[in-house]
């Protein structure tokens, strides 16, 4: 007779730092591999305890316990010892909140978006919170942030549970409520066999501990129930979130480069006046156009696509010219086959990982604003000519048009950004509905506004600014409607 087939549950553990998910994964094992409190089988070493099992790990400094101990995603596999059909993968992940700030945050973020879609299908995401905690934290505060900014919400129906440690239901002070989705099912475990050394166990310590433990194997029983009952569901969704999210942020870096080339342009525009109206002879003139001619940077279609990466595509760089990869906007493992990111995780031009790249058919090219290098050339060499035109360039009223053409342009290319950024988030807001715009963009808005600062002319400062506010006013009640 045929064995059945293995049904395989993946389940994302996510938490802030010193929540409890490695310690949860060691409880597991103990629960498939037949453990107890005075039999302890340790897959992840603690400050107490080292392993017993031969497993890998990403377990670092393991006794400064404000840090987070797991630097790598890494998946646990366990198969049901009373059927052998389920099998169970718990994929520990970094702690979010860490004490080494914001960036470590950014990198831990990459790494689970990252092994999400790598692993293609998930059957639930498990958020482990530390019971004990009365109330909202500032750190727990920035953990749900993080959290309803990377969240689809096809994977909150139905799919997210909670785990409560270091407590049991009736002495817990977390309220479940206070998270921004609502649990499938919370499950309380006090894993207190794992946070003291057992060679200090006292009699009645033992009873304690034996006494939790039979508590949180009930709950493990009924957590693994609970996740044979939840379909797996396809992880396109988090790649689907990453892509429209870097876009928009893509977009708006443009607008922050579009507002630092109008700061050059106006800025060089009131000094070419200001020249114009003192000038004392030719030669000031002269100098002028020829040392402080503005280049204006613009991207531009070159009919074949470039590789890039976000980070880096500003400053010019093109990872890989001419690139003959087909890629497709969902799947970033199309560009993995890039010349230049197919030797190794990282690209050979930027340093970055696949998951930063993108492919576009534009390039970042300077061009020059008007005539001046013809005009300039004719003054020089035709003598009555040079005089005529000097005569009629300090008596014109309307002097540099090219320059407030551009800035025309300028104008019209940051409202058309604006309008796609627009659509950009109402479409995001389809995937997430949570999704905290303020709080993910705003580096990008406080960006804008350092360039908008540099802009000497108080007009074109004024216009910026109430461009900037209507923009932020904007992120600011796509928030709001959460």
């Amino acid at each position: 007779m045929e064995s059945a087939s293995v049904k395989e549950s993946k389940i994302l553990l996510l938490g802030t730092t010193g929540a409890g998910k490695s310690t949860f994964i060691n409880r597991l094992t103990n629960h498939f591999k037949g453990g107890d409190p005075q039999n302890l089988k340790i897959a992840i070493p603690t400050k107490y305890l080292g392993a017993t099992e031969n497993v890998t790990h990403s377990e670092k400094d393991i006794k400064n316990q404000k840090k987070s101990q797991t630097k790598e995603c890494q998946a646990y596999s366990f198969t049901d010892p009373t059927d052998h059909i389920n099998k169970f993968i718990f994929i520990d992940t970094p702690g979010l909140s860490d004490v080494d700030g914001i960036e470590r945050d950014k990198e831990n973020i990459e790494k689970i978006i990252k092994i999400v879609i790598d692993a293609k299908r998930l059957s639930g995401i498990a958020i482990v919170v530390n019971g004990t905690d009365v109330r909202l934290t500032s750190t727990m505060q920035n953990t749900l942030a993080q959290l309803s900014n990377n969240l689809p919400d096809n994977f909150l129906d139905n799919n997210l549970l909670m785990i409560l440690t270091k407590c049991n239901k009736h002495n817990a002070n977390f309220n479940p409520g206070d998270f921004f989705a609502k649990p499938k099912e919370v499950f309380y475990m006090d894993n207190s066999a794992f946070h003291s050394d057992p060679k200090t166990w006292e009699e009645d310590t033992l009873i304690y501990i034996k006494a939790d433990w039979k508590i949180s194997k009930k709950s493990i029983e009924s957590l693994l129930d609970t996740i044979k009952k939840m379909p797996p569901k396809q992880t396109t969704s988090f790649n689907e979130m990453q892509t429209k999210k870097n876009i928009i942020k893509m977009e708006i870096e443009k607008l922050s480069q579009s507002i630092d080339t109008i700061r050059l342009i106006q800025d060089k525009l009131d000094e070419h006046h200001e020249v114009m109206k003192n000038a004392s002879d030719i030669k000031e003139f002269l100098n002028f156009i020829e040392n402080e001619t503005i280049y204006v940077k613009k991207f531009v279609k070159v009919g074949y696509k470039n590789t890039y990466c976000f980070d880096h595509m500003y400053d010019g760089m093109i990872c890989h010219h001419n690139c003959g990869v087909e890629y497709n906007n969902q799947d970033t493992n199309d560009l993995r086959k890039c010349i230049c990111l197919s030797e190794g995780e990282l690209c050979k031009t930027c340093g970055c990982g696949p998951e930063r790249h993108f492919q576009s058919d534009e390039e970042l090219q300077y061009e020059l604003p008007s005539n001046i290098a013809e005009e300039l050339k004719a003054l020089l060499n035709d003598e009555k000519y040079f005089k005529k035109v000097t005569e009629n360039y300090f008596n014109r009223k309307s002097d540099a048009k090219v320059a407030e053409d551009d800035l025309n342009e300028l104008d019209s290319e940051i409202e058309n950004l604006y309008h796609c950024i627009c659509q950009r988030c109402h479409e995001l807001r389809k995937i997430c509905t949570h999704f905290n715009f303020a709080i993910e963009l705003q580096a990008n808005i406080d960006n804008m506004k350092k360039c908008t600062k540099k802009i000497k002319n108080l007009e074109r400062k004024e216009k910026t600014m109430n461009f900037i506010a209507k923009l932020e006013q904007f992120i600011y009640d796509q928030s709001k409607n959460m």
